[in-house]
């Protein structure tokens, strides 16, 4: 995954984030839109700062949103490898 910033035009900034062929391209607000709305979920299901949960998913812009959010809660965080076995994740 290649996350990349850049300015468009002097006026608006893009945060451009590329997986894969994809080539997709998340502006600052979408990010901070969605990042803050994953955050107050995590806020409704009575995760509080300092508590932990854990991001078990495939490398995309939506795993680059789960890390913001709980940057922006202020709560810890642990990435999960997706290609581990279930046996490696008992």
């Amino acid at each position: 995954m290649n996350v990349c910033r850049q300015t468009c035009q002097g006026t608006c900034r893009t945060s451009g984030v590329h997986h894969g062929g994809s080539g997709e391209t998340v502006t600052d607000a979408e990010y901070e839109a969605r990042t803050n709305r994953l955050a107050h979920l995590l806020r409704a299901h009575g995760l509080r700062r300092l508590d932990h949960y854990s991001i078990f998913m495939d490398n995309n812009s939506r795993y680059l949103e789960a890390c913001g959010a709980g940057e922006r809660s202020g709560v810890y965080y642990t990435c999960i490898n997706s290609y581990l076995t279930p046996d490696e994740l008992a």
